[in-house]
């Protein structure tokens, strides 16, 4: 029953926003219908009458059909941190679009805690508008995921935090997701705008078979900011809150009196191994329920965009400090902290009805996480936890990194006719274990993937046809594994002794990580206007597929992805 409530609420609420849109894009179409002409200017009086019907010419130059992605990624202000970058970046009335989606996955290249045989579906509509003093961006997404034959993690987002809890035993999982954005940009003076921004995201996952999991998650982004404009430079700067909670909850059901082993992966794939009861596993302690996890980040963004006539050139700095912890009621067993650094830059060059753009991103996160000494004591009658110490056991460091080029031919309305891109993203990580001292153990992977496309649109009738296509090249490499120590020799101590570990998992996910494969997508979408006011109504269909080359662990070397989309634009 309360899923079902969950599906009202999102459907009733996505049915409203586009409601909203649907009337005011209708009663913009036909104001001034209904007002009379003078006999002296009948050309006009026919052309507001509900039965003039313009030409195809006509009714391309009234009632522009816009690509929503292609506007928000032409301006580097539209995805920026900093909603006060709304106002001014915007460049039409309003472009709004809802869908409903669907898509098959299938095949075994796959990381270790994903599905050969899974499908999602969902609802999603997404909005910019501009006023004269505000402009505004929103967003309501629902997801829901189901996938075969699952195990390995059994967080919601592995690799995210700095540890992992695996389980062996394959089943069917399926995870529900919310999300909901909304953003504001407002003029305070003629050269000064201010900006709020919300994201908000709630997750639900679940495994239907013993061993059972059950997930819980709630994410929240807040952000706050300003722009100030000169003649042809923007500086903008904005405040950055995140946090982030999950929940996880273990469960045995069956009565066939099977134990289940779990792995506690602390780093390298090192870590605890034994019954998901026990007390490294930290998931059936006494007096908390399931294993709780939270996250918070501050942190800060600078802007500075400049602007000439067909130039614009946006670069974005960003710092935030992310800490992480595990336990609750004063049992905490692991805290984490990461200093995150981002970059991010869009530069535009328009030629006549041309556009050229650049975008370029960079991102660099050091983590540490460091493991509590806890002991409980009985202190006044009162059995107490005492926190007697820490130490370091794991350490990252990641390096994102993308450069990517765009052409755009007949621009001009927002739709190019023809886009090709080119571009490459390189990514880095490297991580060292120190469960045991003075031993270490540490890891080295880094891949490369070159990527070139195209999109062209084709006038077929009354509609639009677009075409695209995109292949790209993925390679890798590094160490799976480096044995050392950081001192020559410590008396009473027996030489090799260390951690438990997951070899089977921890080739796993490098070879994946650095396999060598070939991408292919391919995609159609037909737009036609529909009904009186020409609402734009379009079909999207598309495919990928991957092919990777010689593997030793990955279980197959095919993926392919099936998606299709319904939706309008308003």
């Amino acid at each position: 029953m309360i899923r079902i409530r969950r599906y009202i609420a999102v459907l009733s609420v996505t049915l409203a926003v586009t409601a909203v849109g649907f009337t005011a894009s209708a009663q913009k179409r036909h104001r001034g219908r209904g007002a009379e002409c003078p006999v002296s200017d009948a050309r006009k009086c026919r052309e507001k009458s509900p039965k003039f019907k313009p030409s195809v010419q006509a009714e391309r130059k009234e009632k522009p059909l816009y690509d929503f992605d292609y506007i928000a990624r032409s301006d580097g202000w539209l995805a920026s941190y900093n909603a006060a970058g709304l106002h001014g970046a915007v460049p039409v009335p309003g472009v709004s679009y809802a869908e409903a989606y669907f898509g098959k996955q299938n095949g075994r290249f796959i990381n270790y805690w994903e599905s050969d045989d899974s499908y999602d579906f969902g609802l999603k509509t997404e909005s910019f508008r501009r006023f004269e003093k505000v402009s505004f961006y929103g967003k309501m997404q629902y997801r829901y995921f189901r996938g075969q034959h699952m195990s390995g993690s059994i967080l919601l987002n592995p690799g995210d935090r700095p540890f992992d809890l695996v389980e062996f035993t394959p089943g069917t999982k399926t995870r529900e997701q919310y999300i909901l954005s909304g953003g504001v940009g407002f003029l305070l003076t003629k050269k000064l705008t201010g900006g709020l921004r919300i994201d908000y995201e709630a997750d639900n996952y679940a495994k239907r078979k013993d061993l059972r999991h059950s997930n819980t998650m709630m994410d929240l982004n807040l952000s706050a900011g300003f722009v100030y404009r000169f003649a042809a430079v923007e500086l903008g700067a904005n405040y950055l809150y995140r946090k982030n909670t999950e929940r996880v909850l273990c469960e045995q059901i069956g009565t066939t009196g099977e134990n289940y082993d779990m792995f506690f992966n602390k780093g390298v794939w090192f870590g605890e191994k034994g019954l998901w009861t026990g007390n490294g596993m930290h998931l059936n302690e006494p007096g908390i329920s399931g294993l709780p996890m939270k996250d918070s980040e501050q942190g800060a963004a600078l802007q500075i965009a400049f602007r000439s006539r067909g130039f614009r050139f946006f670069n974005e700095f960003t710092y935030r400090y992310r800490k992480g912890e595990t336990g609750e009621k004063g049992t905490i067993w692991t805290h984490s902290g990461s200093d995150v650094l981002e970059y991010r830059g869009v530069m535009s060059v328009a030629h006549r009805r041309n556009v050229h753009l650049i975008r370029g991103n960079f991102r660099y996160v050091n983590l540490k996480n460091n493991e509590n000494v806890l002991r409980s004591e009985n202190i006044g009658g009162v059995v107490q936890t005492v926190i007697y110490g820490s130490r370091q056991i794991y350490r990252q460091r990641a390096v994102n990194a993308g450069l990517e080029y765009e052409f755009d031919w007949k621009a001009d309305r927002y739709n190019p006719v023809m886009s090709l891109r080119a571009g490459a993203d390189y990514y880095n990580r490297s991580g060292i274990g120190s469960l045991v001292f003075p031993y270490t153990r540490s890891q080295y992977v880094e891949n490369v993937r070159v990527h070139v496309g195209a999109d062209r649109n084709f006038r077929v009738g009354r509609g639009w046809l677009k075409c695209s296509v995109e292949l790209a090249c993925h390679t890798g490499g590094g160490s799976p594994l480096d044995e050392g120590q950081t001192a020559s020799s410590v008396p009473d101590m027996e030489p090799g002794v260390y951690a438990a570990g997951n070899e089977e998992y921890r080739n796993y996910e490098y070879e994946y990580l650095a396999a060598t494969r070939g991408e292919l997508s391919l995609g159609v979408r037909y737009t036609r206007p529909v009904g009186r006011i020409a609402l734009p109504v379009y079909g999207d269909l598309g495919w990928s597929g991957v092919h990777a080359g010689k593997l030793d662990w990955v279980a197959g070397r095919n993926r392919s992805v099936f998606a299709l989309a319904i939706g309008c634009q308003f």
